[in-house]
């Protein structure tokens, strides 16, 4: 179910009026579904003018989700996870254009970093336990011949989101506008209690808006002033053929 409303006087850069859209989802062997949940979003916008062109906005958004312990079954997958299975598809993220502007692209919420088994064996090459890979979950992820190009950050996706953000614009030179935000956002998660729960920040950034013949042209710039993150690190092993996810210790 979804419903909308939309009372702006411009689609893509409204000074005026307010738009707002909800929706649920919900997923069972009722409704002939392999992955089971709950879930329920909420997303407005509100827009006030300031003088003949400028504006200042708000934005929120708040959604969660709860996986149905039927899922293991339905799927064939034995799982130890006391909230059940949930599809990536339907986790919620948070960073980027659209979203908390001083982060990446769904890189603010929980996350851990992947590598592939042969860089570590490669590099931690004096650990027999790694190298030969008889317990891979001993090699040594901190060594300093690895560089941060060889991680890959990987957001977990979470079972609740809140955004919020305030964002004054104001005229530059003709058609050009400037633009200073605050955003702000969390993700928790709560389906895999062994890896990390949640993660929040506040990010402010400075923008440009064009107004260009053929559509309006945005370009920001979000400050992350968080510290430094420690994050599990995960590789893949392969034992008898079968390959599973492994966290080092």
């Amino acid at each position: 179910l979804t419903s909308g409303i939309d009372r702006t006087n411009d689609p893509f850069s409204p000074t005026r009026g307010y738009r707002a859209n909800a929706s649920a989802e919900h997923a069972s062997a009722f409704t002939l579904s392999d992955f089971r949940y709950n879930r329920a979003t909420l997303d407005g916008a509100g827009f006030v003018q300031i003088r003949k062109r400028g504006a200042i906005g708000v934005h929120g958004r708040i959604g969660w989700v709860s996986p149905l312990g039927s899922t293991s079954q339905a799927v064939g997958v034995a799982s130890n996870l006391d909230d059940g299975i949930l599809h990536p598809r339907k986790r919620f993220y948070a960073g980027g254009s659209h979203s908390v502007r001083g982060f990446g692209e769904n890189q603010l919420g929980p996350r851990v970093l992947t590598i592939p088994l042969v860089s570590l064996q490669s590099h931690d090459s004096l650990n027999l336990a790694c190298t030969s890979g008889t317990d891979v979950t001993q090699c040594n992820p901190n060594l300093a011949t690895l560089k941060d190009r060889d991680f890959d950050p990987r957001p977990l996706g979470g079972n609740f989101v809140a955004e919020g953000s305030v964002e004054a614009r104001f005229p530059l030179w003709r058609d050009l506008m400037g633009a200073g935000f605050v955003d702000a956002g969390i993700v928790r998660q709560k389906t895999n209690p062994t890896l990390p729960r949640q993660r929040a920040a506040i990010t402010p950034g400075i923008g440009v808006r064009y107004h260009s013949p053929v559509g309006p042209i945005r370009a920001d710039i979000g400050l992350n002033p968080g510290s430094v993150e420690s994050l599990p690190v995960v590789t893949e092993n392969i034992v008898n053929g079968q390959k599973t996810l492994v966290t080092l210790q």
